[in-house]
């Protein structure tokens, strides 16, 4: 019997409930907006203003999409719209920016790159050595004739602009694979990567990486014109903080040398707790609430022998969300 109990002990301590995930971005789905983009009032479409908690960095135009538009022509309708056929990868809404566009605009030649990026503002700014995990989704247009890899994520602390149509001149922190060309344009590519913020990036701005000396393309279809374009759907923007902000020990060593002599819980978000030190048999021995407090290894002031302990503790976070955490602890005399 005790060692079916036990057993069963040990199962429940290794499952925890984990921490909701909050996504930084806002409207990272583009769902929100001001006004329904129009094939009727603004034919030349360009419409991402209406997207809420987004927009153009620069001179160049990138667009907005929505269901609520689906009207003939299907301009910036979905699923239907100016760049072929696309269900959204969520919801009803999404954008769309110019990876490449190569073309000669006049009799003398003249060669003309325009790049479009999207931006916009966080929530909050990133914390300074937490880790960041940043995802979104892009489908290549039907009627693009090139395909580009050099699409990434750039994070600063201050929002970029400019009033021309070429490359951003800087590295950003997440990148697609360079040489993963991105040619689906029924299914949508995941786009993902971790980093460490340096503290302060508030803005993130989404396009392509590439310069004009080094143009990162491949052809898909073949037009009649020499050139041509890559133009992509973005949907599904996620950024969360998925450093472990719950810290406690698995061992310590209360034998009074004044190091690691007390069993602490930690936490970056931890607004109250209430912990519990158990031994093997589910016998209680020691809980607090306060978030200073921590166990010293005794019973009712008698040290206990050195071994294996459990804690359990109940969690409220700043943002009010509640979990349980439950593990195993080493005592060593």
């Amino acid at each position: 019997m005790k060692t079916k109990s036990l057993l069963t002990l040990i199962i429940c301590l290794a499952c925890f409930v984990a921490k909701a995930q909050v996504n930084i971005i806002n409207n990272g789905d583009f769902e929100v907006y001001d006004t329904c983009p129009s094939d009727v009032s603004n034919p030349g479409y360009y419409q991402i203003e209406h997207c809420l908690g987004w927009y153009s960095p620069t001179y160049a135009t990138p667009d907005y999409f929505n269901a609520c538009a689906e009207t003939w022509p299907f301009i910036v309708g979905v699923p239907f719209n100016c760049g072929g056929y696309q269900r959204p990868y969520s919801g009803q809404g999404y954008l769309g920016f110019l990876a490449f566009n190569y073309t000669i605009t006049d009799t003398l030649g003249t060669i003309w790159q325009w790049r479009e990026y999207v931006q916009s503002e966080l929530f909050s700014p990133l914390i300074a050595g937490r880790i960041y995990s940043f995802t979104f989704y892009v489908s290549l247009s039907d009627n693009s004739p090139l395909a580009c890899s050099k699409i990434g994520i750039w994070f600063t602390d201050t929002a970029y602009t400019n009033n021309d149509t070429k490359p951003i001149p800087f590295a950003p922190q997440i990148m697609n694979i360079a040489g993963n060309y991105i040619t689906d344009t029924i299914n949508w590519t995941k786009i993902s990567g971790n980093f460490v913020a340096n503290g302060g990036e508030k803005y993130i701005t989404i396009g392509p990486y590439d310069n004009e000396m080094n143009v990162d393309t491949i052809r898909v279809l073949f037009p009649a014109e020499p050139f041509g374009w890559a133009y992509y759907y973005i949907d599904g923007c996620k950024l969360i903080d998925i450093t472990d902000d719950f810290i406690s020990p698995n061992a310590f060593t209360p034998n009074g040398d004044g190091v690691n002599d007390i069993f602490h819980i930690k936490g970056y978000d931890i607004k109250e707790m209430h912990c519990k030190i158990i031994n093997r048999w589910g016998q209680l021995l020691y809980e607090w609430a306060d978030l200073t407090g921590g166990w010293d290894g005794k019973y009712k002031g008698m040290y206990v022998s050195a071994g294996t302990y459990f804690y359990i503790v109940s969690i409220t976070n700043i943002d009010g969300s509640k979990e349980e955490r439950k593990g195993a602890l080493e005592l060593i005399r």
